[in-house]
């Protein structure tokens, strides 16, 4: 009821019909199938008993879906990452479902053009592919807070792009295993100090190259930000292949001109769940990575390509030297106090210790430093409230890193930004 010929064929296809007899448990998985694409929100099932087969007829019906949507965000802060966002979705059902969507970030710190095909194949396990292309640019500029300033400058703008393939297959109800191959291409300008003068010319690498990658994940989290309920977990397994092109400029001690060729595994585990006890809810996070990534032209370079810890909100805006590392373990205790249904005071603390710390010789190499007492801590307390428009949140934020030790947020709206090409 409520879909046309082809439409109908698609929807047999997900509960698996060869006969005409379901099961509860073949009706079950085809129904959690369908209702996991958003296009199928407006479905309702029921259960008629036909009397001359003395069995029950499945149906579903299904209200008008929009197949254009548009989004319209973004968020408004007290530093200067800032952005608007407009998210632009078509949706085709016939005999597949098929999704067009591209998203745009503009602001300060962060730009993007994000374009994702989507074409879902039905089938006893469900499974999708989407071609990606991505252009993010990132701009850490010294952004003084409403209440503490003098951090040093971070004088970094990234660019990276990605082409790439993504096959999505079905595990469990809210679980899907990833495939994904992609073409990287990433330019950094960076300094090798935080004092520059205007004469000074930048650092230039360029580093390109392909990645695949194996992952499985699983959400059930209540909030794309601030959650407390729900949980999530992911493993990614992935292989780096490319090509190191490093122009040195005024503030580098190392050669003028390096290319060479990199290639590394990297795996990593994140895990984040909560708990419910009363008007308080309480939870944990914990991320690992392990990888066998080599040192880039010099420290700099090293640092700027390397895995890093994002455990608050704003962490994304930051560069902070000493929580990114190749090998690393953190975790965290998230608690959330629920004032009342719309207001929530967040108290949040972390630990991260990375394995083997990289650190810069006096020629601005990278090296290892194997110091096993080393451990940095995060902390935050936040006010958060729960607006039709976003989250409205005040945040003081602690990080143990001299880039950005004590700092305050004012934000109104998301603070989401596309994955990075290495990410």
């Amino acid at each position: 009821m409520g879909f046309n010929a082809p439409q109908r064929r698609y929807v047999r296809k997900l509960f698996n019909i060869k006969e005409d007899k379901l099961d509860l448990e073949e009706i079950k998985s085809g129904y959690y199938k369908l209702v996991s694409e958003n296009y199928f929100k407006n479905i309702y099932p029921n259960m008629v008993y036909n009397e001359a087969t003395g069995l029950f007829d499945l149906e579903i019906s299904a209200k008008q879906t929009q197949n254009f949507k548009v989004d319209l965000g973004g968020n408004l802060s007290s530093r200067s990452i800032s952005q608007i966002y407009l998210g632009l979705q078509y949706n085709h059902l016939s005999n597949f479902l098929n999704s067009y969507s591209i998203n745009f970030y503009s602001g300060r710190f962060h730009q993007a053009i994000q374009a994702k095909p989507r074409f879902n194949v039905p089938s006893r396990n469900l499974f999708y592919f989407e071609p990606e292309f991505t252009i993010n640019t990132w701009n850490f500029i010294d952004a003084q807070d409403l209440v503490f300033g003098g951090n040093p400058t971070t004088v970094l703008d990234q660019t990276d792009r990605k082409y790439g393939l993504n096959i999505g297959i079905a595990a469990g109800t809210k679980g899907k295993v990833l495939l994904q191959g992609a073409f990287f291409n990433n330019t950094d300008k960076f300094s090798n100090k935080q004092e520059i003068v205007t004469s000074d010319t930048l650092d230039v690498l360029n580093f390109k190259g392909f990645r695949y990658g194996l992952s499985y994940h699983r959400n059930t989290l209540n909030r794309k930000q601030y959650p407390d309920a729900g949980s999530a977990f992911s493993v990614n397994l992935d292989y780096f292949n490319g090509r190191e092109n490093y122009e040195a400029g005024s503030t580098s001690l190392v050669s003028s001109l390096l290319r060479r060729k990199r290639e590394w595994f990297r795996f990593k585990l994140t895990a984040e769940k909560y708990f419910k006890a009363s008007w308080f809810h309480y939870g944990f996070y914990f991320e690992s990575v392990l990888s066998n990534q080599p040192f880039f032209a010099n420290y700099t370079a090293t640092l700027v390509n390397s895995p890093a810890f994002y455990p608050l909100q704003d962490s994304k805006t930051l560069f902070l030297r000493n929580f990114r590392a190749f090998n690393y373990g953190a975790g965290g205790i998230r608690n959330v106090f629920n004032l009342n249904r719309s207001l929530d005071l967040r108290i949040e603390g972390y630990a991260y210790k990375p394995i083997r710390e990289i650190v810069e010789t006096e020629t601005q190499e990278a090296s290892f430093d194997d110091e096993l007492s080393k451990f940095y801590l995060v902390g935050s307390v936040a006010g958060v409230y729960k607006s039709p428009l976003g989250p409205i949140s005040l945040t003081l934020n602690y990080y143990d890193d001299s880039q950005k030790r004590l700092g305050a947020l004012l934000h109104i709206g998301y603070l989401l930004y596309n994955k990075r090409s290495t990410e």
